[in-house]
C-alpha cells in the first residue's frame, strides 16, 4: 500500500509546471515517504489519511503554482527551461516590485539595515568631507580670468635655499618682455601687524600693499565703490583703503553708505573707496584692508621703483597666449641673465623661476591634503570590507531559502536583483546619513582644523560637496553588493543546495575567509600608517630647537 501511494503521487507530481517539478523532483519524494512513515507511527487508516493529506496539499500546491504562471504570462504557456516564473513581468515593475519588498522587510527587521547603513555613513561622511576640501582647494580653478596662465616670480637663491622676493627694478623688466607676459603684471606686498579704530576700540588686522593696477589685473571687480586708480600710488596722493567684504559686514555692520568715510588705519586716517566681493582673498588667504603701494625712496632704499639690489615684492604675471610655458622659463633665465649683465646693482648672479600661482596658493598642504584623502580612502574601503562580510554571513544563513526560490524558478535574475537592490538601498540609507552629517559639520570642522587651509573662504556646501557624497555612495553600493550577489547568481547552479537540501559547496565559505583576509589586510595598513605619523609627530615635538620655550609667549603690536 505505501508503495502504491509513493508512486501514484509521484505520477502526479508531473502536473506541476516543469521548473518546479525539475527542482523539487527529490525533495517530494522524500516528504512523502516521511509522511507515510509518520502516519504508520499513528496506527489506524494510514493510507486513507495519508491520501487524504497529500491530496489536499497536492491539490493547493498545484493550484498555486499554475495560478502563478498564468498570472505572468497570461496565455496559459508553461515556462521553458531557464524561464524565470516572473519572466513577463515588465522590468520596472520587477524593480519596483523589489524595492517594496525591501522596504517591507527593513520596516519589520531594521537591525541589519541600520548597521550596514550605520558602518557606510562614517566612511562616506569622511570622504565627503575630506574630498569636498581637497576639490576646493587642490582641484577647482582659481577665481581669476585665465587662472592657468598667471605664475609667480621669483629670484632663486644661489646658495640654494628658499625663494626669494623680486626687486622692484627687476619688475620693470618683466613688465617689458612682452614676447613672454601678457601686457600687466601685477605685485603684491604683504604688511601684517596693523591697527585700526572701530568706536573706542583700537582692533588688530592684517592689510595687503598692492600696486594701483592689481585688481584691474586679477580681473576682480568690486562690490561697492572702486578699486584703485594709478593716481591712489603717487607720492603725496591721499590715503585711500579697501576693505574686504568680512570686514565690511563684521565691523561696519554692512553699512551701504560706507564708501567715502574716512577710517583710522595704520595709526591715520584713509578714505574707504570701495568693498572687494565676499570670498575674495590673495593668494588664499584674505586679508582686513588694502592700501596702495607708493614708492617713496626716503622711508627706505628698497623702497625705490629702481632699485636690483634687495627683492621686497611678490610679483605675479600672467603668460600670453600661446606661449609654452617651457619656452616662459626659458625666457625668464635669459633675461636674469641680461639684467645681471646690464645693471651694476644687479645680483651678479641673477636667477628668475616661475612658480604657477596655483602651487603657490597651495603650498604644502597640496601633500597632506592627499594624504588625508588616501587614508579616509582606506577607512570607505574598510567600511565596505565590513559590510561585504556582514551580507555575505546574513546570505549564508539564509542559503536554504534561496535554493528553495531557485528551485520554484527564480532565475539567476531574479536572485542576482533582489540581492542587488537589497545593497543599494542600505547604501543609498548610509549615502544619506553620511552626507547630511558631513553637511552639518563642515563649517565647524574647518574652524577647528590644526593647520591653515589655503582659499578656506571658497569652501562651502555646494553642488560639488553632493557630489563627491553621491560619487562616495556609488562606490559603496558596488563594492558591497559584488560577493553578496556572486553568491545569489551561484544558488542557481545547484551549488548551494544539494539533491537532499542539506549539502553546501565551499564557496562561499573560501568567499567569506577572503573578505576577511582584505579586511584585515586594510586594517593593518590604516594601523601601520597611523602608527608612523604619530611617531612623526612625537619626533618633531622632541626636537631640541636650541632654545628653552617654556612659560614663553608670543605677541605682535600694531
Amino acid at each position: 500500500m505505501d508503495r502504491v501511494l509513493l508512486e501514484g503521487f509521484v505520477a502526479l507530481s508531473y502536473g506541476y509546471p516543469p521548473r518546479f517539478r525539475r527542482g523539487l523532483g527529490g525533495l517530494l519524494r522524500d516528504g512523502i515517504r516521511h509522511r507515510i512513515d509518520f502516519e504508520r507511527t499513528r496506527g489506524g487508516w494510514v493510507g486513507l489519511r495519508t491520501l487524504a493529506l497529500l491530496t489536499r496539499d497536492w491539490g493547493a500546491t498545484m493550484a498555486r503554482e499554475w495560478s502563478a504562471v498564468l498570472e505572468v504570462n497570461g496565455s496559459g504557456v508553461r515556462p521553458g527551461p531557464g524561464e524565470d516564473v516572473r519572466g513577463g513581468e515588465e522590468p520596472m515593475q520587477a524593480w519596483i516590485h523589489e524595492v517594496r519588498s525591501i522596504i517591507r522587510v527593513f520596516i519589520r527587521r531594521p537591525s541589519l539595515g541600520l548597521t550596514a547603513a550605520s558602518v557606510l555613513a562614517v566612511g562616506i561622511g569622511a570622504t565627503t568631507l575630506v574630498g569636498a576640501v581637497a576639490w576646493g582647494v587642490l582641484v577647482r580653478p582659481l577665481p581669476y580670468p585665465q587662472p592657468d596662465a598667471l605664475v609667480m616670480v621669483w629670484q632663486a637663491d644661489p646658495q640654494g635655499g628658499d625663494r626669494q622676493n623680486v626687486a622692484p627694478g627687476i619688475l620693470s623688466d618683466i613688465d617689458d618682455t612682452r614676447s613672454v607676459f601678457d601686457d600687466a603684471t601685477g605685485m603684491i606686498f604683504f604688511s601684517n601687524g596693523v591697527s585700526h579704530r572701530v568706536g573706542d576700540r583700537l582692533l588688530p588686522a592684517t592689510a595687503r600693499q598692492v600696486l594701483p593696477d592689481f585688481f584691474d589685473f586679477m580681473g576682480i571687480r568690486p562690490l561697492m565703490g572702486r578699486t584703485f586708480l594709478p593716481s591712489d600710488g603717487e607720492l603725496g596722493a591721499s590715503p585711500v583703503v579697501l576693505l574686504s567684504h568680512d570686514t565690511w559686514t563684521r565691523h561696519y555692520e554692512a553699512d551701504p553708505t560706507i564708501v567715502g568715510q574716512s577710517i583710522e588705519v595704520r595709526g591715520g586716517g584713509a578714505e574707504v573707496v570701495g568693498v572687494l566681493p565676499e570670498g575674495f582673498a590673495f593668494p588664499g588667504v584674505s586679508a582686513d584692508f588694502w592700501v596702495p603701494l607708493i614708492w617713496d625712496p626716503t622711508i627706505h632704499f628698497t623702497m625705490d621703483p629702481q632699485q636690483r639690489r634687495v627683492g621686497n615684492l611678490h610679483v605675479v604675471a600672467r603668460i600670453r597666449d600661446g606661449v609654452p610655458r617651457e619656452q616662459a622659463d626659458r625666457e625668464v633665465t635669459a633675461l636674469a641673465r641680461r639684467i645681471s649683465a646690464e645693471w651694476d646693482d644687479a645680483p651678479a648672479d641673477l636667477d628668475l623661476e616661475l612658480q604657477s600661482l596655483s602651487d603657490f596658493t597651495t603650498g604644502s598642504t597640496r601633500t597632506t591634503l592627499w594624504l588625508l584623502f588616501a587614508a579616509v580612502g582606506g577607512l570607505l574601503t574598510l567600511a565596505c570590507s565590513n559590510v561585504t562580510t556582514l551580507y555575505v554571513s546574513r546570505a549564508l544563513s539564509r542559503r536554504g531559502g534561496l535554493a528553495i526560490r531557485a528551485a520554484l524558478g527564480a532565475s539567476r535574475t531574479t536572485l542576482v536583483r533582489r540581492t542587488a537592490v537589497e545593497t543599494t538601498l542600505y547604501a543609498v540609507l548610509g549615502g544619506v546619513m553620511g552626507v547630511a552629517a558631513a553637511s552639518s559639520t563642515f563649517n565647524l570642522l574647518l574652524s577647528r582644523a590644526p593647520f591653515s587651509l589655503p582659499r578656506q573662504n571658497e569652501l562651502s556646501v555646494d553642488v560639488a560637496f553632493i557630489l563627491i557624497g553621491f560619487g562616495a555612495t556609488t562606490v559603496c553600493a558596488v563594492l558591497t553588493a559584488i560577493a553578496p550577489c556572486i553568491h545569489a547568481r551561484s544558488v542557481v547552479g545547484g551549488e548551494s543546495l544539494g539533491v537532499d537540501g542539506s549539502r553546501v559547496t565551499r564557496g562561499p565559505n573560501r568567499l567569506r575567509r577572503t573578505l576577511v583576509g582584505a579586511e584585515v589586510a586594510v586594517t593593518l595598513v590604516l594601523l601601520v600608517a597611523s602608527g608612523l605619523l604619530l611617531r612623526s609627530f612625537e619626533n618633531l615635538r622632541s626636537i631640541d630647537v636650541g632654545l628653552d620655550t617654556r612659560n614663553l609667549l608670543t605677541l605682535s603690536i600694531a
